[in-house]
């Protein structure tokens, strides 16, 4: 489930264009698809492409902060965040591992933004 998540897609549960093995450099152009035709794919497909590289980023917004000093920022959770994305997806794309799709990349920095809303929720209250 994780490996999937990634986007090493062993299952080949990628959708559309996608399914072919063509890379997306163009932002929001799947994103953009999936929820203007929802309705051709099943549900498990639909969330896992859409909520599930947000999903996985999530924790990292939230315990990046936690975990490094360094890191207690929204701009550098941020920057980390998209860097590590960016480079999983050019890793996919050389190696061939998955597909590689900007908005996957687009997606985890949003998970990352929310966990670290979190973050400010939790521990910047509590500090008070």
């Amino acid at each position: 489930m994780i490996i999937s998540f990634i986007g090493i897609d062993i299952h080949n549960q990628r959708i559309s264009s996608l399914e072919s093995g063509k890379s997306n450099f163009v932002p929001f152009e799947s994103l953009i698809m999936y929820f203007s035709e929802k309705e051709r794919y099943n549900l498990d497909t639909w969330f896992n492409s859409t909520f599930g590289p947000l999903l996985l980023f999530l924790p990292m917004g939230l315990l990046l902060p936690v975990v490094f000093k360094n890191m207690q920022t929204l701009r550098s959770v941020v920057l980390f965040s998209f860097v590590l994305s960016f480079l999983i997806e050019v890793l996919q794309y050389v190696t061939r591992l998955g597909i590689m799709d900007i908005d996957d990349a687009i997606l985890n920095t949003a998970g990352a933004i929310t966990g670290y809303l979190f973050y400010t929720i939790l521990f910047k209250k509590t500090a008070k």
